[in-house]
């Protein structure tokens, strides 16, 4: 899945691609995390929204949305500049 969402990505963002790497990483990271049960979710109360915690994951959290967000809007204007109606990903291995 990184592989294929750097590959969306690399021509929308302005960043190198060490510094996308990274950001899928952590994207990544935090996915698997939440899929299989190691993330705390935090319901929203006025005891818990003051607190350091809950800003450091809302912080967390939203740049987790922009990350997922920035790779479907790449997608879709790739779609739309291409004419495409669908697409798949293929993994290609060579030699010489």
């Amino acid at each position: 899945m990184k592989e294929r969402m750097l590959l969306v990505l690399s021509d929308h963002e302005n960043h190198n691609q060490k510094e996308i790497i990274k950001k899928l990483n952590d994207f990544y990271q935090y996915r698997s995390n939440f899929v299989h049960g190691n993330l705390d979710i935090y319901i929203p109360s006025e005891l818990i929204l003051e607190r350091e915690e809950h800003e450091s994951y809302a912080k967390k959290l939203m740049q987790t949305e922009e990350l997922a967000f920035k790779v479907l809007i790449a997608t879709l204007q790739k779609m739309i500049n291409e004419g495409w109606h669908s697409f798949n990903f293929t993994t290609t291995f060579h030699g010489k």
